[in-house]
């Protein structure tokens, strides 16, 4: 919502690529001719064409960092000021940028885009802000405004070639000003969308001297400061600090974050820090309009739609069946509909006609007539937010787009020409996919509940009408400071996912929306993309006027934008949301659903009893609730926002994808008209997804730790946090003093639990204590107490690969409840990647090392698993092996018991198994200690490999089980395990030593990138699978090959890898 009244609007970045203009032939194609954009800027397409009058205001170096990332060495430097300058460089105008504080006192070259921060500690104002505890002294930055600030006199002279002018933001961080000529043109209060601007008669007045100020501003005014003022205008909201249980939101660190459109882990969250930065964060550009010289004819591709009289800054292309409404299955028979929508401004009143192909499927070529609605002409003079234009494809004449696993990521270009009134035309090309996607909720049937399954309500992804199996993961913000990120970080991730299995990408509601680069990559790579809109952990999201009418723009505008995306599965209304929202002032009006219910109960009692809790219990736990202030109100508030605004304007904006409220959705009574479940769902009813924290360290191996609570359909978020690798470490800790598990330093950079309030240094008791908890129950616990380094590095180690245990564990259980009644659909774990050099849940470091998770991600994420699952109540082994595959699976199991010095304790056993589809079996259960462990063998000093193979041969698994706890007293002996090299990049792991090499893990030094895969005969007759954290008897060999994927060493870095397993913890 443009607010001239108020704090307001800025700039964006750009860059480049000028196709050659295409003589017009009527209707004729243009394939040859022309491409989409292939160049980016902040992840956004670089649209820099100063030929057809797009002139891109940003600097021409950028922020962007590559992988892999600058060197860094907090006790020895570069730091500051000495850090290596990015080599990015892009094709712009070239502006000079300044960045200038409130009084004046800081005056600092800047990059654009940009956020404040990067420009000051490029200046050598600041040092790292991630490094030691500057975090808490940096604060001073976001309790300032700033301005950036541009001369545009270089660019006068082709903006005087035109007669209107408009000024074009990607996004600029909430809240911005923006003037021109000293004039003011707007405030905007939204960092999530594009921003337009006429400012035609500015330009013309300082062409002509009239004004002789021809300076461009952007003021950032502090955020918290903002958004404490807005705070104002509702009831107080309950955080965790003023009411513990039940609180309305969560306060992280910096307070407030609700109020102001802009990344909510900006104020931190429970993984990263607080920095609040401030900045054009996306390419900006004058945009040309009405040539002052006309030529009869104008014709040209472009990389975006631009006539001399009509700029499209936003195509969507929504791509649905016939008949299609969202969140329920449509007829895969139906012809194709491919609804365009175009945003544009205009210089004038104008019909305009549209020609669209996809040029790989012929009969395509056509002209389509465009709509404006309520408006005559096509284009109105000004902003048209849509315009919009359909056409059939017949049913079965394009190839289907299919995510990994199950089909080929099959997309088309669709050409897009546009002529308008004055004879002006301009074609452009966007690339989509022709693919159903919904998340069905349907009603659990009468013969489904008769076959054993739970009633209620569905969660499961259907891709062209397939069931799939949502092996999936969450997505964070790849940085704290987005102006970093650089394309290969992108691609780095993804490449990442796809090598371990992973089908899908959760975007999480508490970051920001990724990319248009994102998605593209998804698309081209087949990974269905979960996109949330941000909003997270909070049912105190204000609903006044000015708020709605801002974040149904926002929505509207994000719909469309990724419509195109066939990647895109569904959006969601927020993060967590039911968890807060689900109050009522009614009945109870204490009660929340059950799923609600369970995922309290986790984070607040965790460390109860696991023993089933029953429903009366539940109830007693939750008599809180019945006292919270002003209950109603926020229910109202939840329902107003996700239940109606977000929605209608989602549902306005696509027929393709389905709506859900929130990531821990209770389903829905009626679609049309919409009334959500909330909590009135009956005893025994499974419906939606569900998270699972568990932080009672004695119960992580245990499986009756799951049965404390109903289960959910969709295992939405689940993991456990770790200490970053001693690498992420060296770039942060500034004195060796730092070096201890408990020091100031180490603490600060963990954020479990988070401070709730702007109390620094915070010592995050609860999350090292977890840690160090469970490395002393089920690990040995590091004692190198005479090096600092050392001790702190084997302290990571350890309490990571406790983390891939623990986190395996949870995958393998929910995975196995495919074939159980709540007939699970998909596992998410938290999390993929990380913002900074922290003790987090990730997988990937935020400098792209692979933790032993994401090894784990590859063996419980395949297409055929292994599971030994203990029951301790019952003394009880199972194992299972579990399928995501479509169709039946008939396959071989064998078992084998060793000691932990390479000894066969008995022989080994073996079963044939046949699985259902998308389903698990038991093809071997065992209990009593005395039983599951072969006779005379000590508990403590046995290990239980399994394996499990298909039938064709094509896919295999291994699992190692320990019983929890033996590892601490196992009779652990040296290994020695030798390391060779076997050709360029490829290594062979032999164990030398009298014991056995227990979670052996390879490591890279820094300076190269990439994953450790099996290169030669493995268990796992798939080749090429991720494979690290191996057991080796002795004398055994694996060779393992590293996939390099960056590397600035050349090639050194084989001189300097590593491995080690729980010996070397102790030794």
């Amino acid at each position: 919502m443009v607010r001239l009244d108020r704090l307001a609007a800025l700039v964006g970045s750009m860059c480049a690529a000028t196709a050659a203009p295409v003589a017009p032939s009527g209707l004729q194609s243009r394939a040859a001719a022309c491409a989409q954009p292939s160049s980016y800027i902040a992840g956004e397409p670089n649209w820099h064409d100063p030929d057809s009058g797009i002139f891109g205001i940003g600097t021409t170096s950028t922020h962007e960092q590559s992988l892999p990332l600058p060197e860094q060495n907090a006790r020895t430097g570069p730091r500051g000021s000495r850090l290596p300058e990015s080599s990015a460089k892009v094709s712009t105008s070239g502006l000079t940028w300044t960045l200038t504080n409130s009084n004046q006192s800081i005056k600092v070259p800047a990059k654009f885009p940009s956020v404040v921060h990067l420009d000051l500690l490029t200046a050598g104002i600041i040092d790292d802000p991630n490094i030691g505890l500057n975090e808490g002294s940096t604060r001073w930055i976001w309790k300032d405004h700033w301005t950036y600030s541009s001369d545009i006199k270089p660019l006068l002279p082709q903006l005087t070639a035109y007669n209107s002018t408009w000024l074009y933001f990607g996004a600029l961080d909430a809240p911005a000003n923006v003037s021109l000529g000293g004039k003011p043109i707007a405030a905007t209060f939204n960092a999530f969308h594009d921003w337009r601007f006429d400012v035609s008669s500015i330009v013309s007045a300082i062409a002509n001297g009239s004004n002789t100020d021809s300076t461009l501003r952007i003021l950032f005014p502090s955020a918290p400061a903002y958004a404490a003022e807005e705070s104002k205008k509702i009831p107080f909201i309950p955080n965790q600090k003023t009411q513990p249980f039940p609180s309305v939101t969560t306060v992280y660190e910096i307070p407030n974050r609700e109020f102001v459109r802009k990344t909510q882990s900006d104020f931190a969250w429970d993984w990263g820090p607080a920095y609040s930065p401030s900045g054009p964060l996306k390419p900006a550009y004058f945009v040309g309009l009405d040539p002052v010289s006309k030529t009869a004819t104008q014709s040209s591709c472009s990389l975006v739609g631009k006539t001399s009289s009509v700029f499209v800054y936003e195509t969507s292309i929504d791509i649905h069946r016939h008949g299609s409404v969202n969140n329920l299955p449509p007829n895969q028979k139906a012809d194709w509909i491919v609804q365009i929508t175009l945003s544009a401004v205009s210089t004038i009143d104008q019909k305009a006609t549209l020609q669209v192909e996809f040029p790989e499927l012929p009969g395509t070529l056509q002209n389509v007539t465009l709509s404006s609605g309520f408006f005559s002409p096509t284009f109105k003079k000004g902003d048209n937010r849509v315009v919009t234009a359909s056409f059939k494809v017949p049913a079965n004449q394009p190839e289907l787009w299919w995510p990994i696993k199950y089909g080929n990521p099959k997309t088309y270009d669709l050409q897009l020409t546009l002529r308008d009134s004055t004879g002006s035309s301009t074609t452009w090309t966007r690339k989509t996919g022709f693919r159903t996607v919904v998340v069905s909720q349907a009603d659990i049937s009468r013969a489904e509940r008769a076959k054993g399954v739970a009633p209620g309500q569905k969660f499961e992804f259907q891709v062209n009408g397939k069931v799939i199996y949502a092996e999936a993961i969450n997505m964070i913000p790849l940085d704290v400071f987005t102006p970093r990120v650089s394309v290969d970080r992108y691609a780095y991730l993804i490449e990442g996912a796809l090598a371990v299995g992973q089908n899908m990408i959760r975007v999480w509601g508490g970051g920001h929306y990724q990319t248009t680069q994102f998605y593209d990559l998804a698309d081209q790579y087949g990974i269905l993309v979960w996109s949330e809109f941000i909003f997270a952990a909070s049912c105190g999201y204000p609903t006044y006027n000015s708020f709605l009418d801002n974040v149904v723009e926002e929505v509207g505008s994000l719909v469309r934008r990724k419509n195109r995306h066939p990647a895109q599965a569904t959006w969601v209304g927020n993060s967590e949301g039911c968890v807060f929202g689900l109050i009522r002032a009614s009945n109870l009006r204490g009660q929340i659903a059950e799923q609600c219910l369970g995922f309290w109960l986790l984070i607040h009692v965790s460390s109860a009893s696991p023993s089933h809790l029953p429903h009366s219990e539940l109830l007693s736990i939750f008599a809180p609730l019945q006292n919270i202030f002003n209950a109603s109100y926020y229910f109202d508030g939840y329902d107003k926002l996700f239940h109606r605004k977000i929605r209608d304007e989602v549902l306005s904006n696509t027929k393709a994808i389905s709506y859900v409220p929130s990531s821990s959705t209770t389903g829905y009574f009626s679609l049309n008209p919409y009334i959500p479940r909330l909590n009135k769902s009956l005893p025994g009813d499974i419906i939606g997804g569900m998270e699972w924290y568990g932080y009672n360290m004695s119960q992580i191996f245990d499986v009756d730790q799951f049965y404390t609570l109903r289960l959910g359909r969709f295992a939405v978020e689940f993991g456990f946090h770790a200490l970053p690798s001693i690498y992420s470490f060296d770039r942060i800790l500034p004195t060796l003093d730092d070096y201890e598990f408990n020091s100031t330093v180490v603490r600060q950079h963990n954020k479990h639990n988070p401070a709730g309030s702007l109390e620094y240094p915070f010592p995050a008791d609860d999350g090292q204590g977890q840690m160090s908890q469970g490395v002393n129950l089920y690990l040995p616990t590091p004692n190198k107490d005479s090096d600092r380094r050392a001790n702190l590095d084997a302290w990571s180690y350890a309490t990571q690969i406790l983390q891939y245990l623990d986190v395996a564990v949870e995958m393998l259980f929910f995975r196995s409840r495919s074939g159980a009644e709540e007939t699970n659909r998909g596992i998410m774990p938290w999390q993929m990647n990380d913002v900074w050099e922290g003790s987090t849940w990730s997988a990937i470091e935020f400098t792209g090392r692979w933790r032993p998770l994401q090894y784990a991600f590859a063996k419980c994420q395949d297409r055929l698993v292994a599971y030994p699952q203990w029951q301790s109540s019952k003394q009880t082994l199972s194992l299972f092996a579990i399928s995501d595959f479509d169709t039946e699976l008939q396959g071989t199991a064998t078992w084998t018991w060793y000691d932990f010095a390479g000894k066969p304790l008995a022989p080994t056993q073996n079963a044939s198994f046949t699985i259902q589809p998308l389903n698990a079996t038991v093809f071997f259960s065992v209990t009593n200690l005395s039983n599951i462990f072969p006779a005379g063998a000590d508990s403590n000093n046995a290990w239980l490999k399994v394996n499990v193979k298909s039938a064709d041969g094509g896919y295999g698994n291994e699992q190692i089980w320990t019983l929890p706890g033996a590892l601490v007293r196992a009779p652990l002996q040296n290994p020695g395990l030798s390391l060779t090299s076997a050709g360029s990049d490829t290594f062979t792991l032999t164990a030398k030593g009298p014991g056995t090499a227990a979670y052996a893990f390879l490591e890279h030094p820094e300076g190269v990138l990439g994953w450790w895969e099996d290169a030669g005969e493995s268990v796992a007759p798939k080749a090429n699978r991720p494979t690290n954290v191996l057991f080796l008897n002795p004398g055994e060999s694996r060779t393992l090959r590293f996939v390099v994927k960056f590397d600035r060493t050349a090639g050194g870095w084989r001189q300097d890898v590593r491995v080690r397993s729980l010996w070397d913890i102790t030794h």
